[in-house]
């Protein structure tokens, strides 16, 4: 990456990245921890995860850099290229993992989600989820009861919300995604119910079901809190849209 990105822009090079704020924080900040990958589910004896060369790929290509994969194996950093709107090229001696590599991309060559395409920081995203399903949001990371809150807002009836939203927009699972992360929104849920507001949690990422963190969730869920919602599914839009009209479920 020598040249700037203006003055790629100018010779018509890519120069469109596509890290998110939250991604590039963790990226450059934090240990990297990324769940290993199953070498049975993949059919290769020693496969790495996607996450690993999707997120090298974000922070030092651009969106249409075009990716080389010499012995490619089970085709990952292909399949992480193509997630990353890159174009990759790639080669092995084993056709058995060419037909894997082959394989592995038709299937998971999705598009990125907009999210990673607009950066928003996760707050201001959930903000604006929030807004759109009719709440207004009175404060932002407001201290209440000893304990920030992320947003404070009414629904269209007046009743007060108190909104915690934890994680972030990044190649890894976070937010709710453990149990030390579901047992901290816990505890600050625990401590607002003195509060005359109903407790919402939006997160960027749910725990996966049957897990510990999801059993613990689903048996504070309607007591401590009112619902865990993962702020880009599909059905959050309606779900927060029926807690701002109210009432609210017995």
């Amino acid at each position: 990456r020598a040249r700037s990105r203006a003055r790629r822009a100018r010779e018509g090079l890519p120069h469109e990245d596509s890290l998110s704020n939250d991604e590039f924080l963790e990226a450059t900040l934090d240990v990297w921890e990324i769940h290993p990958e199953s070498a049975r589910r993949v059919g290769h004896p020693a496969p790495f995860p996607i996450a690993l060369p999707e997120r090298l790929i974000n922070l030092y290509t651009f969106q249409g850099d075009l990716v080389l994969d010499p012995f490619m194996g089970s085709g990952t950093t292909l399949v992480a290229a193509a997630r990353a709107r890159r174009r990759g090229a790639g080669y092995d001696l084993d056709p058995a993992y060419v037909e894997i590599a082959q394989r592995r991309i038709a299937e998971h060559s999705d598009e990125p989600p907009e999210y990673r395409l607009v950066g928003k920081k996760l707050l201001d995203v959930a903000a604006d989820v929030v807004t759109d399903a009719g709440f207004s949001i009175e404060g932002r990371n407001r201290r209440v009861s000893g304990v920030v809150v992320n947003l404070t807002a009414r629904g269209l009836d007046g009743v007060p919300w108190l909104i915690d939203v934890s994680g972030g927009f990044t190649i890894t699972p976070n937010g709710l995604s453990t149990t030390d992360a579901v047992l901290r929104s816990l505890g600050k849920a625990a401590t607002l119910r003195r509060e005359n507001a109903h407790i919402l949690l939006l997160t960027s990422h749910l725990p996966k079901r049957a897990t510990e963190p999801d059993r613990i969730l689903r048996a504070a869920r309607g007591d401590i809190f009112v619902d865990a919602l993962e702020i880009l599914d599909d059905g959050t839009p309606a779900a927060l849209r029926s807690y701002a009209t109210g009432p609210l479920f017995s």
